[in-house]
């Protein structure tokens, strides 16, 4: 992917990777790109990278992860303000910047709390 431009969205339910999501891609590559005011209520505002089994070729670095001339503005998250990752075979993060990202933090009562409130609400739209 490249040449691309994410801006947060109002009212966003994302809650993991505020833009891109990427569950066992083992080989993806972002360049010239840029993330802002991404916000979500877990983990990587901006972007979510899980690996949860090894690739076909496990000794092999061509399974590699590249993030190249990237922008991340304003995002934030309780894990990975911008990125967040989870066992990844290789990732390599070139010529990129980071720029008032925050990690917010939470008790664990409030965020139960939060994570109730959103669910009741989706419940009542879905209803109306």
């Amino acid at each position: 992917m490249s040449d691309l431009s994410f801006a947060a969205l109002l009212d966003s339910n994302a809650v993991q990777g505020g833009s891109i999501y990427c569950r066992d891609c083992f080989q993806i590559s972002i360049s010239k790109s840029k993330f802002q005011g991404q916000v979500t209520t877990l983990a990587g505002g901006a972007i979510y990278l899980e690996q949860t089994s090894a690739p076909k070729y496990a000794n092999s670095r061509t399974a590699a992860n590249v993030f190249q001339d990237l922008e991340f503005t304003g995002c934030q998250a309780l894990l990975g303000a911008a990125i967040y990752t989870k066992q990844p075979n290789y990732l390599t993060i070139l010529n990129s910047s980071f720029d008032n990202n925050v990690v917010f933090t939470m008790n664990l009562q409030a965020y139960r709390d939060m994570i109730i409130e959103r669910k009741v609400q989706q419940r009542v739209n879905s209803l109306t």
